[in-house]
């Protein structure tokens, strides 16, 4: 684990000879997080250093696997940004907005990530917060939400 967290955490991590190796290292978190977790530690630590980097976008095909996978967490209801939805969701909603309409977003998951954002919208207590992060959104990150929630 700590190796993963120092590859991800390199000043140089995003730069263009290492964001490969460091989308791997964040997609082996996310499998480490999900798999066995009983092996890390803190998990609550693990996840904000996976939602943290996100979203992946220099290995677009780790990218897709890595949003899908961070899909899968929110589903489940993930304790870490469910305890903390002010700070995680407008977090969420960014990466969203941002691997919509790109190769590091998997099309096969689009219902699901529309059931998701119903479920929030819905929802007595996270609905206005699901609200605030989608108004704090620039004008493209709403449009491709809306379109996403529209088909």
């Amino acid at each position: 684990m700590q190796s993963i967290q120092q590859v991800m955490g390199a000043p140089n991590a995003r730069s263009k000879e290492n964001v490969m190796a460091t989308d791997n290292a964040v997609s082996a978190l996310g499998k480490t997080i999900e798999f066995h977790s009983d092996s890390i530690g803190d998990r609550a630590v693990a996840m904000q250093a996976f939602l943290s980097y996100l979203p992946v976008t220099g290995d677009a095909a780790e990218g897709a696997v890595v949003h899908t996978r961070l899909l899968t967490f929110l589903e489940n209801g993930e304790p870490v940004v469910f305890e903390n939805p002010e700070q995680w969701l407008p977090k969420i909603l960014n990466v969203l907005a941002e691997v919509l309409d790109t190769e590091a977003f998997d099309e096969g998951g689009s219902a699901r990530w529309k059931q998701l954002m119903l479920r929030l919208q819905q929802d007595a207590h996270l609905g206005g917060i699901t609200a605030k992060a989608f108004q704090s959104l620039d004008a493209s990150g709403q449009s491709k939400i809306n379109t996403l929630m529209a088909a």
